[in-house]
């Protein structure tokens, strides 16, 4: 296993121990669906303890060649795992039924029922089953059909909520954040729309993600002591590479091969991980071997807070691509699913979702899924309104699922939209449905008579260049071709101009441009100080939208940036070394690591920062935050990692959200001449 591959699984395993809530490492719950006989061993010819009713729900300790050891009322047995069905437990969450049904004793139809219960009528959910649920209604706890179950009251227009977690943030309608609440905060939920939840506190209204918050109030578990590990023998330990691992949190302890106590460790110490053996791990600390649990170990150092757990309402999501891994509690695939395949989600953290799928429970990354379904590509599709379109781009090409070309459309031609992913379009033009790519559509008619734009030619374009170079904005060959050189030209007057930065010559920016008091470029070049060849930018930059517009490719992985900080004037040189939600970035030598630093003013720090990002002489207008964490492939650079670069609706990858704060860098690098 490579260096790589053993972090990645390092980080996972570890990743995963954080999701079980409210168990150990080493049980989870089950429900007996079919009657269990109960052995002393692992074996149909061992002593037989007893038999296990349907509908019994036990703690289910571990699972070997078809057998599960069980416990229940303090006693231990074996069953076949094919009479256990995993179980995801609630603490009495409440929820109502959406039609009328039974109240059953166990797991089964055909077993006694309890109470016929009304469509509106309120549980307690104590936990869930495959297509059961073990509920409390009124004094009689039993099963009911999952399918008949909805976290939303439907007997009222509004509902109470608790905030799931601590410092949860509060927006306002333009997704602004206007602060933090404590966990269990009670708010009135007036609606909830797309994730977003409108809620109501002490009179005022504010908007909040519908994932952050709880039907009922939180009980936050409290730490239980990890007990010393026994004597290891040597039987399945796996030899590995040594590689440094970091210590999660204080108090960590390191053992000897007996289980006793040599060492406790502080948050951040590095150790050298050299062998492991199920949960345990050897290790090497200041020069001495000891045991230690994996779980109290990371492949990166800690930031200032722990990754913590969300558990939420039973929530469906959509495998994003077909192969997507399902990983069990240790790290090991279960299975592989294909796109659009429906998962059920109850917790996450900032890197893995708990699912539950046909009755089984594993684990997989929240990159690989989706909360709508996806295109062939793995973008989210969304569903709208049929909306009137017009095409912007003339030959633009209308093509059916496959890809075959149904027809090409002139530009203002009338389409109707009624579902789009991240690229594409789903269209009905004149009765016929196919697809287009957004970036030829707008929701506006184009001006036809003047605008010139990334890809024309022709004498109207030389004219555009010769104006432009004529005021000092475009340095290029005046060759009639519309360019990265001239975007970026027609870029910095619009900003020079006070008009929007979008790179595109329309009616506004031409009648602009030609006129006798057209603002002239800045001449003046930057006095300050940047690393090797890093030339600080000049001019304006263009905002460019992470999903819709090419900044993916133009920044793609490998290519090399200059960045220029907007408030300092420094800049320095940055390689791309990764994409998902943004941009994941490394200075490229030792000397851009220096000017990094000292923009960030001496020492790192996750505070948003507006910067140019300058590629092939064009100014893109981005947002960095300065704190190196992760991992990163360039050695001797002096950055322990890499960091991000975000670009207009690009998100984090902890939250999957648009960040507020990087937005509001990005403007302002937007609204910012160089």
């Amino acid at each position: 296993m490579s260096k790589y591959s053993l972090k990645r699984f390092a980080t996972l395993l570890l990743a995963l121990a954080l999701l079980i809530v409210g168990s150990s490492a080493w049980a989870d719950t089950a429900l007996v669906t079919s009657k269990a006989k109960v052995y002393a061993s692992a074996s149909s010819s061992a002593t037989k303890l007893g038999t296990v009713a349907v509908g019994t729900v036990v703690e289910r300790s571990s699972a070997k060649s078809g057998w599960a050891k069980i416990e229940l009322n303090g006693k231990t047995g074996y069953v076949k795992s094919s009479t256990l069905t995993a179980m995801t437990t609630y603490s009495d969450q409440a929820a109502w039924l959406k039609k009328a049904g039974k109240l059953y004793t166990s797991c089964s139809t055909s077993s006694k029922s309890l109470a016929s219960l009304k469509a509106g009528a309120q549980v307690a959910v104590k936990g869930i089953a495959g297509s059961w649920a073990q509920v409390t209604y009124g004094s009689s706890t039993g099963f009911v059909k999952s399918s008949l179950l909805t976290n939303k009251n439907p007997n009222a227009s509004e509902s109470v909520a608790y905030a799931a977690k601590d410092l949860t943030n509060v927006y306002d309608a333009s997704g602004k954040l206007l602060g933090q609440v404590s966990l269990n905060t009670k708010v009135t939920v007036l609606e909830t729309k797309n994730g977003i939840s409108k809620v109501q506190r002490d009179g005022k209204t504010a908007y909040m993600y519908a994932s952050d918050l709880s039907s009922s109030t939180v009980t936050v578990a409290q730490p239980t002591a990890t007990p010393a590990p026994t004597q290891v023998p040597n039987d399945g330990v796996v030899e590995i590479a040594p590689v440094t691992h970091y210590v999660k949190a204080d108090g960590a302890k390191a053992y000897d091969s007996k289980g006793g106590v040599i060492a406790t460790l502080s948050q951040n110490t590095a150790v050298v991980v050299s062998a492991t053996k199920g949960s345990l791990v050897r290790v090497s600390v200041n020069g001495k071997e000891a045991i230690m649990y994996a779980s109290d170990l990371s492949d990166t150092k800690i930031a200032s807070q722990k990754d913590t757990v969300t558990t939420i309402s039973p929530t469906t999501y959509y495998v994003r691509t077909d192969g997507a891994k399902v990983y069990d509690s240790k790290g090991k695939v279960s299975i592989t699913l294909s796109r659009n395949t429906k998962v059920t989600v109850s917790a996450y953290n900032s890197t893995l979702m708990r699912i539950s799928r046909s009755g089984s429970t594993g684990y997989m990354y929240k990159t690989d899924l989706s909360a709508t379904p996806v295109d062939a590509k793995g973008s989210s599709i969304t569903e709208i309104t049929p909306t009137p379109y017009f095409v912007k781009t003339e030959g633009a090409k209308l093509v059916s699922a496959s890809g075959a070309t149904l027809g090409t459309l002139s530009v203002n031609t009338t389409v109707i939209v009624s579902a789009y992913s991240d690229t594409l379009a789903q269209v009905t033009v004149n009765s016929t449905q196919g697809y287009m790519q957004r970036s030829d559509l707008s929701a506006t008619k184009v001006s036809t008579d003047a605008t010139l734009q990334y890809g024309d030619t022709g004498a109207a374009v030389e004219k555009l260049q010769e104006r432009l170079k004529a005021l000092g904005y475009f340095s290029g060959t005046v060759g009639g071709n519309y360019l990265d050189l001239t975007r970026s030209a027609v870029a910095s007057f619009q900003a020079a101009a006070g008009i929007t930065t979008s790179g595109i010559a329309d009616e506004k920016t031409l009648t602009a441009l030609f006129a006798s008091d057209a603002p002239k470029a800045s001449s003046g070049a930057s006095s300050s100080s940047s690393s090797g060849d890093a030339v600080p930018a000049h001019g304006a930059a263009i905002e460019m939208d992470w999903w819709t517009s090419d900044i993916r490719t133009i920044f793609a992985r490998g290519v090399t940036a200059t960045i220029t900080d907007v408030d300092t004037g420094l800049a320095w040189k940055e390689v791309c070394r990764g994409q998902i939600n943004h941009a994941d970035c490394q200075p490229c030598t030792a000397a851009d690591t220096a000017v990094l630093k000292k923009v960030a003013g001496g020492s790192w720090s996750w505070s948003r920062r507006a910067i140019f990002v300058t590629i092939n002489g064009v100014n893109y207008a981005a947002s960095m935050n300065c704190q190196p964490h992760g991992s990163g492939a360039i050695k001797n650079n002096n950055f322990d990692g890499h960091h991000c670069i975000h670009f207009t609706n690009s998100r984090t990858n902890g939250s999957n959200a648009v960040d507020p704060l990087h937005q509001a860098a990005i403007k302002k690098a937007a609204s910012t001449i160089l």
